[in-house]
């Protein structure tokens, strides 16, 4: 909840650069599922995001906006089942077209991350770069396309990470954007 707060002073703070751009909401939903067997063991793991941002679009295509992105990163193995948590949030930069139907591209740097594990909570940064295509329906717009992750996490629960660990992942997304 209290990222959630944070992320909302955020979108609030960037209202100020508003004079002549429309409100821009967007939510995202990414999912990727594996399978691998080794020796007769199968290990199965999966990865669903979800993102929602809020900002601003002028004119010209150009967004500025909050994101907070949460994940829930879950693998079977043997029987046995472990799943994390994340929490990120931060500001992002994006081009979206005005035409139609168009592509967008855009970049979220997170200044917050944390990662919950069944065993230790994880801190640190990451960012992200979307690549998409979108169509518009009036002020409503699908969009779709590809989220590269990148998070390093420096600090646990008990105190500095060193070296520290490091999580990429690249994915699909699909959502709805909405300018008002």
């Amino acid at each position: 909840m209290q990222s959630l707060a944070k992320f909302l002073l955020l979108s609030l703070a960037l209202a100020s650069a508003s004079t002549y751009a429309s409100g821009l909401i967007r939510g995202d939903f990414g999912y990727v599922s594996e399978s691998k067997t080794t020796g007769g063991a199968e290990t199965t793991t999966s990865r669903q995001t979800i993102e929602v941002a809020g900002g601003f679009m002028w004119p010209s295509g150009m967004a500025l906006f909050g994101q907070y992105m949460m994940g829930t990163d879950t693998s079977t193995s043997g029987g046995s089942t472990t799943t994390d948590h994340r929490a990120s949030y931060g500001p992002g930069i994006g081009y979206y077209s005005r035409a139609p139907m168009g592509f967008y591209v855009a970049g979220t740097y997170y200044f917050s991350s944390k990662l919950e594990t069944p065993s230790v909570t994880y801190e640190g940064k990451g960012y992200q770069v979307d690549l998409g295509i979108k169509a518009s329906f009036g002020n409503v717009a699908a969009v779709a396309g590809l989220a590269y992750d990148s998070f390093e996490y420096n600090k646990t629960s008990t105190g500095p990470l060193s070296p520290s660990d490091k999580i990429t992942f690249i994915g699909p997304r699909i959502g709805v954007q909405m300018e008002f």
